[in-house]
C-alpha cells in the first residue's frame, strides 16, 4: 500500500516535541489551562470575546452581533435559549460561560460550535478567578476543546490559553505540565 500524507489540526501553536511513528507527534506549547464541568461540541479556536464585565451577568441576545464572528464569546450565565439564534448568526467559535439551566441541554449539544459551562448546570456565576483570567486575555486567541468523557479516563472540556512566543521565552516555567487533546 502507498503511504498517504493526513493533515492533522493541533489547534495549538507549539513545537514538536516528539515524533511517534504511526502515530503522531507531541506539541510542546505554554500558556493558561482552564477545566470546566460540561461541554459539548467538540474543539475550536478563537479570539476571546467578553460581553460581561462581571463573573455574575448573564449573556444577553442583544449583546451578540457581527462584531462577535469568528470569537469565543464569553458570559458569566446563560439564562435563556434567546442567545443562540444570534451566536449561530454571527458564526461566532464557541461560547464559555459560568452555567446555564439543565433544560438547555438539548439545544446546547446541537450548537454549530463548542460550548463550555465552568460551573455547570444551575444558576451559578463563574468563579471570579476564571472570569478574571478570561477578561486579562481578552482580545487573545484561545483554543476550546468541549470534549467529554465520563468514564474510563475522564476528559474534562477545557480552554487553553497559549502564551505568544515571546512570552513563552521571558516566563519561568517551574513544572510544566502535559495537556493531552
Amino acid at each position: 500500500a502507498t503511504p498517504q500524507t493526513v493533515d492533522l489540526l493541533a489547534h495549538v501553536k507549539g513545537q514538536v516535541a516528539n515524533v511517534m511513528p504511526d502515530l503522531g507527534v507531541v506539541v510542546s506549547a505554554s500558556g493558561a489551562w482552564l477545566q470546566g464541568i460540561w461541554g459539548s461540541g467538540g474543539e475550536s479556536e478563537g479570539i476571546i470575546k467578553l460581553l460581561v464585565d462581571s463573573p455574575q451577568k448573564p449573556l444577553r441576545a442583544r449583546s451578540i452581533d457581527v462584531s462577535c464572528h469568528g470569537t469565543l464569546i464569553v458570559g458569566g450565565r446563560i439564562l435563556d435559549e434567546k442567545i443562540f439564534e444570534p451566536a449561530i448568526e454571527a458564526k461566532v467559535r464557541g461560547i464559555i460561560a459560568g452555567s446555564a439551566s439543565a433544560s438547555l441541554r438539548p439545544q446546547m449539544e446541537a450548537l454549530p460550535f463548542p460550548i463550555v459551562l465552568t460551573e455547570g448546570f444551575g444558576t451559578i456565576s463563574m468563579a471570579e478567578p476564571i472570569f478574571s483570567l478570561l477578561q486579562d486575555n481578552m482580545g487573545r486567541e484561545a483554543i476550546l476543546s468541549a470534549n467529554v468523557q465520563t468514564r474510563y479516563g475522564v476528559k474534562r472540556p477545557d480552554i487553553f490559553i497559549p502564551l505568544r512566543a515571546e512570552e513563552v521565552a521571558s516566563s519561568e516555567t517551574d513544572d510544566p505540565a502535559p495537556v493531552s487533546y
